[in-house]
């Protein structure tokens, strides 16, 4: 065999070699891209926007509240706490219970039957989905270690997530502010809504929400029912 054909076969060996190398690395690219997609969409308690913040502990339904609902002129206040599905929360004029779909109120003298008080409570039931459909706008860092997310939800993703539709609106963005501890724990979170609700026919001019969240890993809320 000539020097002529021997270089060939190098080349086209080579070319081979090259070639398969290139498809493998490709083949393991795509692996990692995949595999590291499917981690991102198991851990989406964090932001989607790999802001390093994250909602365990609100998930954990273990910890005291407070919150305010402000529609256009009427403000709403409830403080309580929470364990799993059970809650014991006040709004400046009865004391209820919550167990399961199940809600009670204190009428003075025993707690009786009752419809849930706060029909904005399921705010609090899609933080992870709100959270995980905003956009940074902006972050202030304290020396503290807290931090300040303001951030920014469209109106469809709003729709989507509360009335579970698709919408294409062209409406001002809604507002979130994350508040987060120095362990980047969410401790309070402030909605506002104003622009979804008020495409709902709820509100005219004004629809937020203030939740601050402490004593995470409460141990015990007393069933007055039994």
């Amino acid at each position: 065999m000539d020097d002529k054909k021997k270089k060939g076969i190098i080349f086209v060996l080579f070319y081979l070699v090259f070639f398969t190398m290139v498809i493998f690395l490709i083949i393991n690219i795509r692996k990692e891209n995949r595999n590291r997609y499917l981690n991102n969409k198991k851990n989406n308690t964090k932001i989607n926007n790999n802001l390093n913040i994250n909602i365990d502990k609100i998930l954990s339904n273990n910890y005291k509240y407070s919150y305010n609902i402000i529609i256009d002129n009427d403000i709403y206040v409830y403080s309580g706490s929470r364990k799993g599905d059970i809650e014991e929360f006040y709004d400046n004029k009865y004391y209820y219970y919550k167990e399961g779909d199940k809600y009670y109120k204190n009428d003075g003298v025993k707690y009786i039957p009752f419809n849930n008080p706060n029909k904005y409570s399921y705010i609090n039931d899609k933080i992870k989905d709100i959270l995980n459909s905003s956009t940074l706008i902006s972050e202030v860092k304290y020396n503290t270690g807290s931090k300040i997310y303001n951030m920014g939800i469209t109106v469809d993703s709003l729709v989507k997530i509360f009335d579970n539709v698709s919408s294409d609106l062209s409406l001002n963005n809604d507002l979130v502010t994350y508040v987060s501890d120095d362990n980047n724990n969410i401790v309070e979170i402030s909605y506002d809504f104003t622009n979804y609700f008020k495409y709902k026919n709820i509100c005219k001019n004004k629809f937020k929400v203030n939740f601050k969240y402490s004593n995470f890993s409460y141990s015990r809320i007393n069933n007055p029912i039994r």
